[in-house]
């Protein structure tokens, strides 16, 4: 059986429904020899037991660096009642985020999991030559309130702090946490000092004097927007709809949103500085009417490896019929504007997705299912064999 094969039947298996992920399992990704690190705490192990089971692409393949799995975690209800759960994901760079989960059992003893992040507290001064409010959100008795510049707090819509929370993610502040940058002999300049709170227990602390993080400007303008709605409730419903439909165009589907016929490149790329290094890219692009696939290995050698620890390469034009199954693949899958993540310097996969009036960059793009991920690796290593007769 041919490696290609045996990756295509592995994946019709993950489409039975016992791989599929139900209302009381969390289920994870990730990648042997490298990539993030998983622990899960409960708060009630009294009231909930859990399973834990990986599942693998290519079950009956041996093991190699880069194979990519997931982590099933299936919970059962030993009495009712409601607690909560974390999981915490560590990055190779040390770099750990915590997500919090929230168990309910019933009286069946069956459990739903549910996640629980909300904002807790925010708060955000920006001195300089230009004079900016200064604003503090924080969550009490289950309510948000809000001060301005000092002034008494008063109460805000719920759906400022969940704004607030997109933004966030979207921008991605976690990244920034810990960020504390000065530069000096700078006229007429801008510092910041933001903290922001979880009810997970994470929290978000940055601040800078004429230096910011990555994406710090695009993220404030986003902030004050919200900010600014919020000091005026009747606004805030006007600046609901007009954030939506910024979102909307920030995240595409394709099939949906974004035509697949629109689509002119595509990268895969995954890149592992483990030992011994390892690197696999598969490229789909069109030329002069015509499909083409692209792939290109590297082993050995030392990271970031080059052009010399290429150990394999090829190239060959694709059928109409191949065009449309590597479309077929990513349809349904999102496009979203290229951002900074906990994960940057992970081996990956990278993928990005290009199309006639996007973006010069390309946007980012995930699969709408970690089982298209698997049928498209498993449909590249055939076209690769191929290309190798």
């Amino acid at each position: 059986m041919t490696r290609a094969l045996a990756a295509f039947l592995a994946f019709l298996m993950l489409l039975s429904p016992k791989a599929m992920e139900g209302e009381n399992t969390i289920v994870l990704s990730a990648v042997d020899g490298g990539g993030l690190e998983y622990a899960i705490g409960i708060e009630d192990p009294s009231l909930v037991s859990y399973t834990m089971k990986i599942e693998y692409a290519e079950p009956e393949r041996e093991r190699a660096p880069g194979d990519a799995y997931r982590i099933v975690y299936t919970f059962l209800g030993l009495r009712p009642g409601t607690c909560g759960a974390t999981v915490s994901r560590t990055s190779p760079q040390g770099k750990t985020v915590q997500t919090a989960y929230t168990l309910s059992v019933d009286e069946a003893l069956r459990v739903t999991v549910r996640k629980t992040r909300r904002l807790s507290s925010f708060f955000l001064s920006r001195p300089g030559s230009v004079v900016y409010p200064r604003y503090e959100i924080v969550m009490l008795e289950d309510r948000y309130q809000m001060s301005v510049d000092d002034e008494p707090f008063h109460p805000i819509d719920d759906r400022v702090a969940e704004a607030l929370l997109e933004v966030i993610d979207d921008c991605g502040l976690s990244s920034w946490n810990g960020f504390r940058k000065s530069e000096e002999g700078v006229l007429d300049g801008e510092g910041f000092s933001l903290e922001i709170g979880f009810t997970d227990g994470t929290v978000i602390t940055a601040g800078g004097s004429n230096a910011f993080p990555d994406g710090y400007f695009e993220a404030m303008d986003r902030i004050m927007q919200v900010l600014e709605a919020a000091r005026a409730p009747v606004r805030f419903d006007v600046f609901r709809e007009f954030e939506e439909t910024v979102s909307a165009g920030r995240e595409m589907t394709i099939g949906a949103e974004l035509d697949e016929n629109r689509v002119t490149d595509f990268y895969y790329t995954f890149d592992a500085s483990y030992y011994p290094p390892y690197y696999q890219r598969y490229r789909f692009y069109t030329d002069a009417g015509k499909g083409f696939f692209f792939h290109e290995t590297r082993q050995g050698g030392s990271w970031p490896q080059t052009e010399a620890d290429t150990t394999d390469i090829g190239c060959t034009e694709l059928t109409d019929d191949q065009w449309n199954a590597f479309l077929d693949l990513i349809r349904d899958g999102t496009a979203r504007i290229r951002e900074e993540h906990l994960e940057d310097g992970d081996a990956g996969p990278w993928m990005y997705v290009y199309f006639t009036g996007g973006e010069k960059d390309g946007r980012e793009f995930e699969f709408a299912t970690v089982e298209k991920r698997f049928a498209f690796e498993a449909f590249c290593e055939a076209l690769r064999a191929e290309t190798e007769r």
